[in-house]
C-alpha cells in the first residue's frame, strides 16, 4: 500500500492484502489503484475467507474505488451471530464511492443471527456509485436472517448504486428479510435513511417456517425511510413453510411505512419484477406488484410484473394498507390482478401511453423518459436519390413502459422503411445509435418526379416507429433539341 492516508495523499490499495489492511486505520483516506483479484480469499482463515473491515470499530474514513472492480471476494461463516460485508459498519462520516464488487460470495449458516450486505452490513454514512454482483445467502436455524445487495441495515445514504446479486435468506423459526438494495431501511435521524437513484435486476428470496418473511426489490422493509427514483427487475419470492407464518412481498418493498415530509417517502419508482408469495397462514400475508403492505403517501410509482400468490391480501400495486397512492398505476394484464389496495389499474396499452402519466403530473423533463424516435424531414432531394433523417430521442428500453433517467443508456438499432405508399416495402441497413443520436441514410435508385413515404424504426427491448414523412424527387433534366425550322437550317447552310 502506498500513500500517507490523507485527503491530499490517500493510501492506494494495490491488492487484496492491502484491502484487508484498511482495518489498521479506519479513519484514513483510501483509493483503489487497479482492479483487485480477491480469489485468494477462499483459502484465507481456514476457509472463512475475508474478514469484514471494521472489526475494531466503525469505518469513518473514505474509500474511492476509482471505478475499479474487486472480484471474487469470499466470506463464509458458521457461527452463533455473524455480520458480513466488505465493511462491517460504515460510520456517520464514512464514505464509500465508485467501488464495484463482482463475483462476490457471502454465505452464512448460523444457529444464531445472520446479517449480510455486499458493500456493508450496516451503513450510517454514505455509499454512492457502487455495484454488486454475485451471491449473498443467509440461513439461520433459530434467529433472524437478513441480507441486502448493497447494505443489510441502511440508516444513512445510498445513492446511484446497483445490484444484480442473488439474495437468499432463510430462517427456521424467526424473521427472514431479503432486499435488492437493503434488507431494512430505518433512518438514524430525520432526513437520513435515503435510497436514491438505485437499480436492481436480481433473484431475491426470503423463506421462513412459522415466522415472518419479507422480500422486496429495493428493500424488504422500509420503516420511515425515503426511496426515490429507483427500480427493480428480476424475480422476488417470499415463502412461509409452516402454519403460523406471514409473508410480505413487493417489487419495491415487502412492507413500507412512510409519513412525508419528515418520516420518509416513496416517489418516482417502478418495478417490472415478477412476484411470488406463498403462505400457510394466508389471512395475514400480503403481496403486491410494488408493495406487499403499505401505509403513508406514495407518489408517481408503477408496477407491471406477474403476481402469483396464495396470500389473502394480493393487489396489482399493493396488497394491503391505508396508503394514499397519488399518480400510481399497475398493469392489470401483465400482473394478472384486477384489484389493489392502492393505485389505478390500467391495460398494457394504457400503461404504454405517455399521456397516461403526463396527465397525472409526472415529470418527463428531468425524471422520467418515454421511448421516442422521430422522423425528420428528408434533405438533399434529387431526381434519383435523397438523404433520410431520423433522431433517436430516447433509447428503446423497458418494453414500452416509462423509465427513469438513471437507466443505463443501451444502443438501439435504427433504420428506415420507405416506398411509394405507406406500405413502404423497402428497408435500409441498421445503424446503432444512443439517446440523442441523429442518423441520416442516403438512398438511391429512385424514380424522378415521384412522391415517396418513409418513417424511422428503432429497436431495443421492443420496436417503435416514427411518424410518416414524405418527399418528392426532382424532375428529370430536359433533353436538348433544335429550335430552328429545317427549311431555314438549309438556307443558313
Amino acid at each position: 500500500m502506498t500513500g500517507s492516508g490523507t485527503l491530499a495523499d490517500p493510501f492506494v490499495i494495490w491488492d487484496v492484502n492491502d484491502l484487508q489492511n484498511v482495518e489498521l486505520d479506519l479513519a484514513a483516506y483510501y483509493e483503489l489503484g487497479q482492479d483487485i483479484d480477491a480469489s485468494a480469499t477462499v483459502g484465507w482463515n481456514g476457509g472463512l475467507g475475508f474478514t469484514p473491515i471494521g472489526q475494531g470499530g466503525d469505518f469513518t474514513g473514505s474509500l474511492d474505488g476509482k471505478g475499479f472492480t474487486i472480484s471474487n471476494l469470499y466470506m463464509s461463516r458458521i457461527a452463533a451471530t455473524t455480520y458480513l460485508g466488505l465493511f462491517k459498519r460504515i460510520g456517520l462520516s464514512g464514505f464509500v464511492t465508485n467501488t464495484h464488487l463482482s463475483g462476490l460470495s457471502i454465505t452464512i449458516n448460523s444457529t444464531g443471527w445472520g446479517f449480510a450486505g455486499g458493500i456493508a452490513q450496516e451503513n450510517w454514512g454514505t455509499i454512492t456509485l457502487c455495484s454488486v454482483s454475485g451471491s449473498i445467502q443467509v440461513t439461520c436455524s433459530d434467529r433472524y436472517a437478513y441480507a441486502g445487495g448493497i447494505v443489510e441495515l441502511q440508516r444513512g445514504y445510498v445513492r446511484d448504486c446497483s445490484s444484480t446479486a442473488t439474495i437468499a435468506t432463510k430462517s427456521t423459526n424467526n424473521y427472514s428479510y431479503a432486499g435488492g438494495i437493503s434488507a431494512k431501511l430505518s433512518p438514524y435521524d430525520t432526513g437520513m435513511g435515503v435510497i436514491e437513484r438505485c437499480r436492481v435486476n436480481a433473484i431475491i428470496s426470503a423463506e421462513t417456517s412459522n415466522s415472518y418473511a419479507f422480500a422486496g426489490g429495493i428493500v424488504a422493509d422500509n420503516n420511515w425511510g425515503s426511496i426515490s427514483k429507483c427500480y427493480s427487475l428480476g424475480q422476488i419470492t417470499a415463502t412461509d413453510n409452516a402454519a403460523g407464518g406471514r409473508v410480505y412481498a413487493g417489487g419495491i418493498a415487502g412492507d413500507c411505512a412512510v409519513d412525508p415530509p419528515d418520516s420518509g417517502s416513496v416517489d418516482d419508482c417502478y418495478s417490472l419484477a415478477s412476484i411470488t408469495a406463498d403462505s400457510t397462514l394466508a389471512t395475514f400475508s400480503y403481496c403486491g406488484g410494488a408493495f406487499g403492505e403499505l401505509s403513508g403517501l406514495i407518489t408517481n410509482c408503477y408496477s407491471a410484473g406477474l403476481i402469483t400468490s396464495t396470500c389473502a391480501k394480493v393487489g396489482g400495486f399493493s396488497g394491503d394498507g391505508g396508503a394514499t397512492a397519488t399518480g400510481c398505476f399497475w398493469d392489470t394484464q401483465t400482473s394478472g390482478q384486477a384489484a389493489s389496495a392502492g393505485g389505478t389499474g390500467l391495460t398494457t396499452a394504457e400503461m404504454k401511453t405517455k399521456s397516461t402519466f403526463t396527465d397525472a403530473g409526472w415529470n418527463f423533463d428531468s425524471i422520467w423518459i418515454f421511448n421516442q424516435v422521430d422522423s425528420e424531414a428528408a434533405n438533399n432531394v434529387e431526381n434519383t436519390q435523397v438523404v433520410l433523417n431520423g433522431v433517436l430521442a430516447y433509447t428503446i428500453a423497458n418494453e414500452g413502459y416509462p423509465y427513469l433517467s438513471v437507466t443505463p443508456l443501451i444502443p438501439s438499432d435504427c433504420n428506415f422503411e420507405w416506398g411509394e405508399t405507406i406500405a413502404y416495402g423497402n428497408i435500409t441497413a441498421l445503424q446503432s445509435e444512443t439517446t440523442g443520436g441523429v442518423f441520416p441514410q442516403l438512398i438511391s435508385g429512385l424514380t424522378p418526379a415521384t412522391l415517396y413515404h418513409f418513417r424511422t424504426i428503432a429497436t431495443g427491448s421492443h420496436t417503435i416507429y416514427g411518424d410518416d414523412k414524405t418527399f418528392v424527387t426532382g424532375s428529370p433534366p430536359l433533353l436538348g433539341y433544335s429550335l430552328v425550322q429545317p427549311e431555314l437550317l438549309q438556307v443558313l447552310m
